[in-house]
């Protein structure tokens, strides 16, 4: 049987966070006049289903799991509750992720819970594009450990109508001249809004 790695199950969602963003003018941003981030991330609530792929650790392999996410706004409508429920093989696996905005430093904050654990990341926003709500895209990053090693981590999430993506590259800071490589990502689908 394949199982994630705590460390690796932490950061691979963080791939698939949503970013409740006001952007600034130091960064790389495409806006539409009537649609701002915070917007288009609002209309991501609902039933999304597909698959999570990974690069396993141990065996170099990438795979493929299913994966449901259902997004909410809390009652405020500042931050996105999102439960997922992947099958990590034969295992149901059920996490809670909270997502908000920490406007004093332009970055986003995240809390994530599994299995009575909690962890808390921040990103950097470094690039925005939206053409309209159902078509825009966001990329962040942070530095962090994956796989207990120090690492440039970026991350992107795009949504094409219906479709929603994401994806984690991985670049380690220990190795002189070192490459990013795709960790893990997601597709899914949106069943019900």
């Amino acid at each position: 049987m394949r199982f994630i790695s705590k460390n690796s199950f932490f950061i691979f969602l963080s791939l698939i966070a949503f970013v409740l963003f006001v952007p600034t003018a130091s960064m790389a941003v495409e806006v539409s006049s009537t649609n701002s981030l915070a917007s288009v991330l609002h209309q991501t609530t609902g039933k999304w289903r597909g698959e999570l792929y990974y690069l396993d650790y141990q065996s170099g392999q990438r795979f493929s799991i299913p994966m449901t996410v259902e997004a909410s706004l809390s009652a405020d409508q500042e931050t996105l509750i999102r439960q997922v429920t992947f099958t990590d093989p034969e295992n149901l696996v059920y996490a809670t992720q909270l997502l908000t905005l920490n406007e004093q430093e332009n970055r986003l904050a995240e809390a994530y819970f599994k299995d009575n654990q909690g962890e808390s990341l921040n990103y950097d926003i470094t690039k925005i594009q939206i053409s309209d709500a159902q078509h825009w895209r966001v990329e962040f990053q942070n530095e962090t450990l994956d796989d207990e090693r120090s690492a440039l981590v970026l991350h992107y999430l795009e949504r094409k109508g219906n479709k929603l993506y994401s994806q984690k590259k991985v670049k380690y800071l220990d190795e002189f001249d070192g490459k990013f490589i795709v960790r893990n990502g997601s597709k899914l689908t949106l069943m019900e809004h």
